[in-house]
């Protein structure tokens, strides 16, 4: 990922946060906390399915790791922004 798409990112995010959809954070960290489960799944996938046997399809994955993302940054109204 180039360093401007990583900046056109972390700006979308900061912008989702400054609005109120996303718990606050810095963007980086928000960025990161989304991209390393799905770069760690790729990278471990193939040893799952030859070792382990995992069948689980990519989409699937893909899906779970979003929405899991998406609870962990629903804003709560307790919370002071840590940014």
């Amino acid at each position: 990922m180039a360093a401007v798409e990583v900046e056109m990112l972390a700006g979308y995010l900061s912008e989702q946060m400054d609005a109120g959809r996303l718990r606050p954070m810095h963007p980086i960290l928000a960025l990161q906390s989304f991209i390393g489960p799905i770069m760690i799944h790729l990278l471990s996938r193939p040893i799952l399915e030859q070792r382990l046997a995992v069948d689980l399809p990519l989409d699937e994955a893909l899906r779970e790791f979003a929405a899991a993302w998406l609870r962990a940054m629903t804003p709560s109204r307790r919370l002071s922004p840590a940014r």
